[in-house]
């Protein structure tokens, strides 16, 4: 009785904690490369953004030096 009482206690311990042996390799690996893509997507947005923004601003100055005037 002893005996069983542990084993099924062990089972219940077993049940709540994350058994990594579920995961394969495969999803992991899904995972990681989904998270890298995504990450690297939305600094090429932000870096075009920025870019656009920047360039935008430059090119919308209305005063500029030229021969010592300022127009």
């Amino acid at each position: 009785m002893k005996w069983f009482k542990k084993k099924e206690k062990q089972e219940r311990q077993n049940k709540t904690g994350v058994d990594l042996e579920t995961f394969d390799w495969i999803s992991i690996t899904l995972v990681s490369f989904t998270t890298i893509i995504g990450i690297g997507l939305l600094a090429l947005c932000l870096a075009s953004s920025y870019a656009t923004i920047k360039g935008i601003n430059l090119t919308n100055q209305r005063t500029c030096l030229c021969n010592g005037q300022i127009r």
